[in-house]
């Protein structure tokens, strides 16, 4: 704790300069519609590119889930096929 305390301590002129970089920027922003639009403009489309990774790894993810619910009614269909393929026969013989 001691570390980061002198470490901050060092470099207190630095971290004053980024925030008033920072308020200075926001101040900008705010001030200027033009300057304002196009940066939430750029914000936007950013916040809608990192949903939409997202919401791809999501939807990755997701596949094991669905691919589980297809083998279950895969072994289900084939149960059902080995099942009329034993009783065609028997049918058959009966009918014929």
């Amino acid at each position: 704790m001691q570390r980061i305390l002198l470490f901050i301590y060092q470099y207190r002129a630095f971290f004053a300069f980024l925030v008033l970089e920072l308020v200075s920027i926001a101040l900008y922003i705010r001030n200027n519609s033009y300057t304002g639009a196009v940066f939430f403009n750029s914000t936007n489309r950013m916040v809608t590119a990192i949903n939409g990774f997202t919401y791809g790894i999501k939807e990755y993810f997701s596949l094991r889930e669905i691919n589980r619910a297809l083998a279950e009614e895969n072994r289900r269909l084939h149960q059902q096929l080995s099942r009329a393929a034993t009783t065609l026969p028997l049918q058959s013989r009966l009918c014929g």
